[in-house]
């Protein structure tokens, strides 16, 4: 018999009756439904060489065109580590599909571009990445949509430090 982990959240808070079960499964669905979406985004990228997160950092590079980018700001962007953008960037380059330049201004600074050959890439696998998004959220239509998208967007900002604490982060 298998049993499904909304199965074991029920026998877990069971057991621990003070257990916040509504949150729990709110929580573990979320968690599971993200990591499914990305599955799928990385599957439908596959053709193009590229995951999600290679997609989101050129997106980025895309729309900040003109503007200073750097790792840093790839690193909040994509909740990745330096080492982890580091090498989400080697691999980029690797490919031919952004630059790095050492800033003038700050030399403990890169400078990321997108290249021709990365605005390509991107002008490929967009579509892609915008069919997986409309299958994804296909079973809410309109309001829905914009519901759940208020809801989320207040769950995000919950779980966000104070202010004060943000600030000095940055």
């Amino acid at each position: 018999m298998v049993i499904d982990y909304q199965e074991r959240i029920r026998r877990f808070c069971a057991l621990n009756p003070h257990a916040p079960q509504t949150e729990i499964l709110l929580s573990r669905t979320l968690f599971r439904a993200a990591s499914l979406l990305q599955q799928r985004i990385n599957e439908a990228l596959a053709p193009c060489d590229m995951n999600l997160a290679q997609y989101l950092a050129m997106t980025m590079l895309l729309v900040d065109d003109g503007a200073p980018s750097n790792p840093s700001d790839v690193s909040l962007l994509l909740d990745m580590t330096r080492t982890q953008v580091t090498r989400l960037m080697d691999g980029l380059e690797q490919q031919g599909w952004i630059s790095r330049e050492m800033d003038h201004d700050d030399r403990r600074r890169m400078k990321l571009a997108l290249t021709e050959t990365g605005r390509a890439q991107l002008k490929r696998a967009a579509p892609l990445v915008h069919e997986m998004y409309r299958q994804a959220w296909q079973p809410f239509e309109g309001d829905d949509q914009h519901q759940i998208a208020a809801h989320l967007g207040q769950f995000y900002e919950g779980l966000q430090p104070p202010k004060a604490s943000r600030a000095v982060a940055e």
